[in-house]
């Protein structure tokens, strides 16, 4: 015997998803989630069906995709691979998103710390700073050839072995680089206190990365012989702030007596 479809009406899906009467109405107006039919009573409902597409749009909208793209993704079931790509592209811009916002939190913090110690901001350095970081991102480098020994490394270490932990590193090194070319633009000293703060913040995350093996340290100081492969934009600004970071970084080792591998401060 055939089994009818369940239906439910607006009320019934607004109190079960939390989702506002509006809201509903709005989807069905724009066509994303029209009703599926009227009852005898004149009254409109969903199905099952549109209970899953409602919660596809739930997802979509809650990591940014907006309606009108949500729209062409519920016009038929979408395969895996193309449900993995949708997914993917989206990733990366959320990732984007992210890194500009932290770029943003970065350079005003450290604009706070310099009007709290009683100075004016060097304006032009912080403009110039936002124009050159400007769609700077921890996905441009993807495109970056790491080696295999070093890959293997941060595997074993844990390290970016997720993009949540990547990004964390990433974001970062490079409020420690906005911070230390603020430093210098403000004429502080490498032996101040916000220097040698900023240089044991810089320590601390080189230890956490290599716990202090030779090996690791090597790894990582190839990369940094091979800046030419860089994001342009990480390239300059860890350029920006290297002198002053490095001063900074060796008045702290100095002071605390601190053995450093052979390989910590390789050159070309």
């Amino acid at each position: 015997m055939y089994e009818k479809e369940r239906q439910f009406t607006v009320g019934e899906i607004s109190q079960a998803t939390g989702m506002t009467v509006r809201t509903l109405q709005h989807y069905d107006n724009i066509g994303l989630l029209p009703v599926s039919g009227r009852s005898e009573g004149g009254r409109r409902y969903y199905t099952e069906k549109d209970l899953l597409k409602l919660e596809q749009i739930v997802f979509y909208k809650s990591i940014g995709i907006p309606l009108k793209h949500i729209k062409e993704k519920l016009t038929g079931t979408q395969s895996l691979p193309a449900l993995q790509k949708t997914l993917e592209e989206h990733l990366i811009l959320l990732v984007q998103k992210a890194d500009a916002i932290h770029l943003a939190i970065s350079v005003a913090e450290s604009t706070l710390e310099v009007v709290s110690s009683g100075n004016y901001p060097p304006w032009e350095m912080m403009a110039n700073l936002i124009q050159l970081m400007d769609g700077s991102s921890l996905i441009n480098w993807s495109n970056y050839n790491f080696d295999n020994n070093l890959l293997n490394i941060l595997k074993e270490h844990n390290i970016g072995n997720t993009l949540t932990n990547s990004t964390e590193i990433y974001h970062e090194m490079r409020q420690i680089m906005i911070t230390a070319i603020t430093l210098r633009e403000t004429c502080q000293k490498p032996d101040a206190p916000a220097a040698q703060s900023l240089a044991k913040r810089w320590w601390e995350m080189i230890m956490s990365l290599t716990d202090g093996e030779e090996a690791t340290i090597s790894a990582f100081a190839n990369v940094n012989k091979n800046r030419e492969a860089w994001p342009e934009s990480d390239r300059k600004l860890y350029e920006a702030a290297e002198p002053f970071l490095e001063a900074a970084l060796g008045v702290y080792i100095a002071s605390n007596d601190i053995e450093i591998p052979n390989s910590f401060l390789e050159k070309e």
